[in-house]
């Protein structure tokens, strides 16, 4: 398996084309994340919370709950310096004596304050990475139904993804070419995706290199 820088570039480029309402949200997202930086004022961690668990579906159910834990767990320091532990701290929420792992969401609202030091957690990813694991692809194997409680390994897979196909060390651009070719892989599935020069060369750049469902 080989990602050509031409199949990275030629996927990002078509990705905002085929996927423009994607692109838009994570614009908004962007600009709130950068105008609002810190997480100590409780209004504006809840506004970063309700956007994102609308925009990404990840199963926030208790907004406000969220918001508040995340307030109380001081976490400026650690997101900034890239400290891979506050994904635990963000992602470990107790509610009505249930303590809950919102695992994805933790990851991308850390990446959404510091895209270049957090990778971002998803279903489509789990399970690419546990296809190319099938195939020895990765020095140990990827495990699926525990990565969510080490953050740490996932990053490590993460990073061994990118150095293997020598991939820019970028976690943002990288994640975009992932989702992309993963989400129009899903939309064909599903017969919900029109065909044009845009989805065929994604799809054709997904399938030639293996990324795939």
């Amino acid at each position: 398996m080989q990602i050509t820088q031409k199949d990275f570039v030629d996927t990002l480029n078509n990705r905002d084309i085929l996927l423009p309402d994607y692109a838009l949200q994570e614009k908004v997202l962007a600009d709130i994340f950068t105008k609002y930086p810190n997480n100590t004022t409780l209004a504006e961690v809840i506004l970063k919370v309700n956007l994102l668990n609308a925009f990404y579906s990840t199963g926030i159910l208790d907004v406000a709950t969220v918001a508040r834990h995340i307030v109380t767990q001081h976490v400026d320091t650690d997101i900034q310096n890239g400290n891979v532990a506050v994904i635990d701290k963000i992602a470990r929420v107790k509610h009505n004596g249930k303590c809950w792992n919102h695992f994805s969401f933790a990851t991308k609202y850390c990446s959404f304050h510091q895209p270049q030091k957090f990778p971002i957690f998803d279903s489509f990813i789990a399970e690419c990475f546990s296809q190319l694991s099938k195939n020895n692809y990765f020095q140990k194997k990827f495990p699926k139904n525990t990565i969510r409680n080490n953050y740490s390994d996932f990053k490590n897979f993460y990073d061994e993804f990118i150095k293997t196909e020598a991939l820019p060390q970028d976690y943002k651009e990288v994640d975009r070419y992932l989702w992309s070719s993963l989400k129009v892989q899903t939309l064909n599935k599903k017969n919900k995706l029109q065909s044009s020069p845009q989805s065929n060369q994604i799809l054709n750049n997904a399938v030639n290199n293996t990324i795939k469902l």
